[in-house]
């Protein structure tokens, strides 16, 4: 293994470590975060859904491994927090398959190196977001991609709420579309 890997390695064991004796600190919950790096829909679901019904607000960092993951159905994330991160990033892609990736209500969510592509809301009347919709809460996006999301309002990300905050940064959309149906 070349050196640079095996030193980022490392790097990535010292932080994971230095979070879970945090956590373990503040919470009295030790979780074994070595298993943390997800790569499949499932296991992004299943981490998840732990997080939210953690007690503690900082949530535990989930790392996606890499590649590429289909998301079927929309992930509603409850009013717990997360903190979705790509261990290398931008090699992370999330494909809505022409569903929403993920919904909030409200939605305290920090994406960090993610690539959110194909997602979208054209059958519901009307539809918000096609990669993210957020009602309330905050929202912390950075160094992450948005590509061929599609709903009526908000083709990539559609928030909502007057105590609702949003922060992008270093990220870029591409190829986003939001669109209006018009009826007659």
């Amino acid at each position: 293994m070349p050196r640079h890997v095996c030193s980022f390695l490392l790097l990535l064991g010292a932080v994971l470590g230095q979070e879970e004796e945090a956590i373990t600190q503040r919470t009295g919950l030790r979780r074994e975060l070595a298993s943390t790096c997800v790569n499949s829909e499932v296991a992004l679901r299943r981490e998840i859904s732990l997080s939210n019904s953690a007690a503690f607000t900082n949530p535990t960092p989930i790392f996606i491994c890499g590649g590429a993951i289909a998301i079927d159905s929309e992930i509603d994330i409850s009013s717990r927090s997360i903190d979705v991160k790509c261990v290398v990033p931008r090699t992370c892609r999330l494909i809505g398959s022409q569903n929403r990736i993920f919904r909030g209500n409200p939605l305290n969510a920090i994406f960090t190196g993610i690539e959110f592509s194909d997602g979208g809301v054209t059958q519901a009347t009307p539809s918000f977001g096609g990669a993210i919709y957020q009602t309330g809460g905050s929202l912390t996006i950075t160094n992450s991609v948005f590509t061929n999301n599609v709903a009526q309002f908000g083709g990539a990300i559609f928030v909502a709420g007057l105590t609702a905050t949003v922060e992008v940064t270093d990220s870029e959309f591409r190829f986003n579309q939001a669109i209006q149906v018009r009826h007659h």
